[in-house]
């Protein structure tokens, strides 16, 4: 099973998804804002595989800290959390990362992170790139409509 970062301010949400999560067998480390989580994810001697994000965090945003995730492992399977009104249901970015509206069904919850789980054991089974080949960069930007999300690779 994979290592699971939750970012989550509310703490009773972030105590319900670890709890889920770790009653599954996940190894669950969870943390209640953008600044802290990457300080604690630079710290990690193994990485988490899944980064479980809110949108709206104190610090540093959920924008922010996936890219600076992306920006130091562009492997890493990203769900981002939103109780943006624009976002319906869920939604995969053309940058690989999964949106899902806030409120979120339990078992929708845990069927995405299952999903994310198989991708991360099938890239550990195929082991198609090695960690250290051409690594592509993802940048976020503020515009006048919010935040984009911009891929560059080799």
């Amino acid at each position: 099973m994979c290592k699971i970062m939750i970012v989550e301010d509310n703490n009773h949400i972030r105590t319900l998804f670890k709890n889920i999560l770790k009653n599954r067998g996940y190894d669950i480390v969870d943390v209640a804002d953008g600044g802290k989580a990457i300080k604690i994810y630079d710290s990690m001697a193994q990485k988490p595989e899944i980064i479980v994000v809110d949108y709206r965090l104190p610090t540093l945003n959920g924008l922010e800290l996936t890219q600076e995730i992306l920006n130091r492992d562009p492997s890493s399977r990203i769900l981002m959390i939103t109780g943006d009104p624009k976002i319906n249901g869920s939604v995969e970015t053309e940058y690989g990362i999964k949106l899902r509206a806030k409120p979120i069904h339990m078992d929708d919850f845990v069927s995405e992170i299952d999903l994310l789980n198989e991708e991360v054991e099938s890239d550990r089974k195929e082991d198609v790139l090695p960690k250290t080949s051409g690594r592509n960069r993802y940048f976020v930007q503020e515009n006048e409509i919010g935040y984009e999300l911009k891929i560059y690779g080799e």
